[in-house]
């Protein structure tokens, strides 16, 4: 009953993530450092994938890979660690009614989830969203913003992509998942279509903040949130690592 939003934590962690390193950028670029600005800002990666490399260590295995594999004894150990309060039934749908074996993801048994999924993850990139984050900066120097102001405005557009993600957790279990696919598709066609008559007009540069903020709402709220649920939910769980890896 919680998956949507379970699921859906990973895509906050990465939007935190983007927050933070804006955030950074922003008080490094205010150092004046210079050509070596751009080392300073790479370099403060290696402490957070410092960290990642040590805590991979102490994380279990999945139950449900270990109920997989037959290993059923260390799953239900795990799970009495990681969850006490788990009641049976939900124990005995994890280990009890996992398949006896990995599935072979076939295309002719598969072929509409396969597709489903393509279409979602190809569509998930190619409304622009990693071009515009990782561009962020020069998108606002084109439209005549100073260097410190981009910065600032960067820092915006990673804390509306935090904000929109919060309702999105509480509603993607409520709504429904295909619901706020169609109301964030919205958002992003309308707010693309704005930044590009401003950018290719050079008009109206004082809405270029507004029309990102919208588009990156509009996909923090929709695809953003979503895609890692859905792409999960659709393939039976015999192929479902499989199938999402894909």
């Amino acid at each position: 009953r919680w998956r949507g939003a379970m699921v859906g934590m990973f895509q906050f962690n990465i939007v935190v993530g983007i927050l933070v390193a804006y955030l950074c950028n922003y008080l490094i670029g205010g150092l004046q450092l210079g050509p070596e600005e751009w080392r300073w800002k790479f370099s403060l990666a290696v402490m957070p994938g410092l960290v990642l490399i040590v805590l991979l260590f102490t994380i279990p295995q999945s139950p449900r890979w270990l109920a997989l594999k037959g290993r059923i004894a260390e799953a239900r150990q795990i799970l009495l660690e990681i969850a006490p309060e788990l009641s049976p039934a939900e124990e005995n749908a994890i280990l009890l009614q996992a398949p006896t074996q990995d599935g072979k993801l076939s295309w002719a048994k598969y072929k509409k989830p396969i597709l489903l999924a393509f279409a979602v993850a190809a569509f998930n990139q190619l409304a622009g969203i990693n071009a515009i984050l990782y561009y962020i900066n020069d998108i606002f120097a084109s439209a005549g913003f100073s260097k410190v102001s981009a910065d600032q405005q960067a820092i915006a557009i990673g804390a509306t992509n935090f904000l929109f993600t919060l309702p999105a957790l509480y509603l993607i279990d409520r709504i429904g998942r295909k619901t706020l696919l169609l109301i964030g598709s919205v958002g992003l066609f309308a707010t693309l279509a704005g930044t590009a008559a401003i950018l290719i007009s050079g008009q109206h540069q004082e809405l270029l903040l507004w029309m990102l903020i919208g588009f990156i709402g509009s996909f923090a709220f929709s695809q953003g949130a979503v895609i890692w649920v859905y792409i999960s939910e659709i393939f039976p769980t015999e192929v479902r690592a499989r199938g999402q890896s894909i």
